[in-house]
């Protein structure tokens, strides 16, 4: 390594050090020795120390550098993997994750796995378990709520019946709002609007509970202007709701038991204001002892899904 000694008027010099002589100065610098106890100790000139190590400096410098550009280039490419990776199996272990990545060319530390989950918003299944402490009378105050989708069917016409509001608490029925169209944020609010919260403001006053109105993870339900709106009127939901749960959701059953009141009336129904009907006449008839069962099966429904560790149950 060249570097060129200049003291006071002195031509200038150039001294060749070898790599070990380099090496051994660099590491007596990183062993905090002075640039004067170098000198003393191994004869070299002080710019020629100092010199060299700038140089070192810099050379570490631009391969930090290097190492942090290809690292982000990694990270995003990983960050991606990861990403989809939990959202395609939600329930999959940290261990089963980092084996299906090391499959696939990534090899990532489990504890690295377990940021990157962090920083992406994915947690374990513990708010599950924390429901499981609840106890019969809260579940009471959660609205059940779903947008299922019906349709009009027969030899002749198959027409699609977009979407219908429902809810429901262990005290009775909630509106049933037919939502035609595509269903955005604006159009969620407008239905929650003139329909849904006016219900609530009624069973509110008439019951003084504090109620909890449950919504999956939809994006007309998540979105920051569905967020705004309902933080401004007031109405409370959970802070997380697992995807991909019917198991966990009793108005499922609520639909279910609908569709199979419609079935024996399929061969009067030939349009879809003849199935709109059909569907408010049952809907209204549902039992309340029928809504009332669902809700106290709550504690039940959690503890199998965490025994099933967020498999199939039979609810």
């Amino acid at each position: 390594m060249p570097l060129t000694d200049t003291t006071n008027n002195t031509p200038k010099r150039c001294i060749q050090l070898d790599d070990y002589t380099c090496g051994l100065m660099i590491g007596r610098f990183q062993a905090d020795q002075s640039i004067a106890d170098i000198q003393l100790t191994m004869s070299i000139p002080r710019s020629t120390i100092v010199g060299c190590v700038h140089l070192w400096r810099e050379t570490v410098l631009e391969f930090q550098r290097h190492v942090k550009e290809s690292n982000l280039s990694c990270m995003k490419e990983t960050n991606v993997r990861l990403y989809a990776g939990f959202r395609e199996e939600p329930f999959m272990s940290f261990v089963a994750h980092k084996d299906k990545l090391k499959t696939a060319g990534v090899d990532i530390h489990r504890q690295t796995l377990s940021k990157y989950a962090t920083i992406n918003g994915f947690s374990s299944y513990s708010p599950a378990k924390d429901k499981v402490k609840w106890t019969p009378e809260k579940w009471e105050n959660v609205i059940w709520s779903d947008e299922p989708k019906f349709n009009v069917q027969d030899c002749k016409i198959w027409e699609r019946f977009s979407h219908d509001l429902g809810v429901f608490w262990a005290g009775g029925l909630g509106p049933l709002v037919v939502m035609k169209g595509i269903i955005n944020q604006e159009a969620y609010i407008d239905c929650l609007s003139n329909h849904f919260l006016p219900w609530l403001n009624n069973i509110t006053a008439e019951t003084s509970k504090n109620f909890i109105f449950q919504e999956d993870g939809a994006c007309c339900h998540t979105g920051t202007y569905a967020i705004w709106y309902k933080t401004r009127c007031g109405v409370d939901g959970f802070v997380f709701w697992p995807a991909q749960s019917p198991d966990l959701n009793p108005i499922e059953r609520v639909w279910a038991y609908l569709e199979r009141r419609i079935e024996g009336r399929r061969y009067q129904i030939k349009n879809i204001n003849q199935l709109e009907a059909a569907l408010r006449d049952e809907w209204y008839d549902i039992p309340k002892t029928f809504l009332e069962k669902l809700v106290g099966s709550m504690n039940s429904r959690c503890k199998a899904v965490i025994e099933a560790k967020g498999g199939n149950t039979k609810y």
